[in-house]
């Protein structure tokens, strides 16, 4: 009986390992550090006071192009118009490092990664505290929505 349940206990552990080597080979593309910290990165822009009313309460999407090392390459910017916006956001991209790329079955292939953002706001306050002119922060929307898609588009991932 001893035996029956060592050998059951080593078919579940074996069929376990199996499993996680065959998850190590597939990955999602995705930026190193994490969607927050690509996202934190475009947050550094220092937009004028005009660029950031323009952006108040926009979602902004931006759309990368990712090859098989990792390679990105900012494709599209939807939500926003403002050419000047737009070539921050370009600038931006040189400093933001290489993607993990996508992998399937071992192979690294190129993608197609999405992510949607909204920048934070800053309102005066009118109250004062202390002698000093109050300020408030209003924090970006916390729904950051990264999507990647498959270059021949086979598959959605969320």
């Amino acid at each position: 009986m001893i035996r029956q349940l060592i050998s059951g206990f080593l078919i579940i552990f074996l069929g376990l390992s199996l499993n996680a080597q065959q998850d190590s080979l597939n990955q999602e593309v995705a930026p190193k550090g994490g969607v927050n910290n690509l996202a934190v990165k475009y947050y550094g822009i220092d937009f004028t006071k005009e660029q950031r009313q323009l952006l108040k309460d926009k979602e902004v999407e931006l759309i990368f192009q990712v090859d098989s090392e990792g390679k990105h390459k900012l494709s599209e910017v939807n939500g926003i118009s403002d050419k000047e916006i737009i070539d921050s956001l370009k600038q931006k991209t040189k400093e933001v490092e290489n993607f993990l790329p996508r992998i399937r079955n071992g192979i690294a292939e190129p993608s197609i990664y999405f992510i949607k953002f909204e920048f934070p706001t800053y309102n005066l306050i009118s109250r004062k505290y202390g002698g000093r002119l109050g300020s408030s922060y209003n924090e970006a929307n916390s729904k950051i929505l990264n999507i990647s898609i498959n270059q021949d588009q086979e598959s959605i991932f969320y």
